[in-house]
């Protein structure tokens, strides 16, 4: 028995014994045994084509196969002269280097613009906090606040450093970039 078929097996028998069905009845075990014979039908009749054989030649198939082909078996020396070697990608000018670099720049550009903007947005509610003056004066909440907000302003203040050095790039680079 195959190892693979006996969890199924197991199964069924589980589902069809408790309901006082004969095992041998169910319509599930008959599926069952159907795909257990088409499966060992089936084995030994995988075989692996290579890009050679595939180049211009005849493939052969298996002899239980549906399909009809040449059953001329692969010739390596002859497969070698047939098939040509794929057309090689060209290479990409300098321009498409220079138009994908741009591209690039441009799309880290407005991340890095969006970032900045989100975190401004986050740090609105903490400033509007401590410069209330009716809270509380000092305290570990108002220390937890202001070193909270000290840590977004650093990150804004290297976000906005990014943004100078890419916008600077994405110029030198021919974009048209507008603050």
């Amino acid at each position: 028995m195959n190892p693979k078929t006996l969890p199924l097996l197991i199964l069924v028998v589980g589902v069809a014994a408790p309901s006082g069905h004969a095992v041998d009845d169910s319509p599930l075990v008959a599926a069952a045994r159907q795909e257990q014979q088409r499966r060992d039908k089936l084995k030994g009749t995988a075989r692996v084509v290579t890009e050679r054989e595939v180049a211009g030649r005849p493939v052969a198939l298996p002899e239980n196969s549906d399909e009809t082909a040449s059953t001329t078996p692969p010739d390596p020396a002859s497969a070698a002269a047939v098939a040509p070697e794929p057309p090689a990608k060209p290479e990409k000018s300098a321009a498409d280097l220079r138009a994908e670099r741009r591209a690039t720049v441009l799309r880290e550009l407005d991340e890095q613009r969006a970032r900045i903007t989100e975190l401004r947005r986050q740090l609105e509610p903490i400033e509007r906090e401590l410069g209330d003056v009716g809270g509380y004066g000092i305290g570990a909440r108002r220390a937890a606040l202001t070193q909270t907000l000290e840590d977004g302003r650093s990150q804004i203040a290297a976000a906005e450093a990014r943004v100078g050095d890419l916008e600077e790039e994405a110029r030198r680079l021919g974009a048209n970039v507008t603050r």
